[in-house]
């Protein structure tokens, strides 16, 4: 990993979903920003017959007592 980034690591911690969960909403929750639309027709879903993919923009602020929008 150390190479992939070009910094070295010298510590990590290992958790669960639960530990990430209760770690992001003591941050305050994450903010999710994406200016712009995400727009690829060639994405393969590998399902054999869905194709494309397409992602609005959006600007959110999650934490895991928010309902994730849909």
């Amino acid at each position: 990993m150390s190479y992939l980034v070009g910094i070295p690591i010298n510590y990590y911690a290992v958790m669960d979903l639960d530990g990430f969960v209760n770690m992001i909403n003591k941050l305050g929750g994450i903010d999710i920003v994406n200016p712009s639309a995400i727009n690829d027709p060639s994405y393969d879903w590998l399902d054999g017959k869905t194709y494309g993919f397409y992602l609005s923009p959006v600007r959110i602020t999650w934490t895991a007592s928010t309902p994730w929008p849909m």
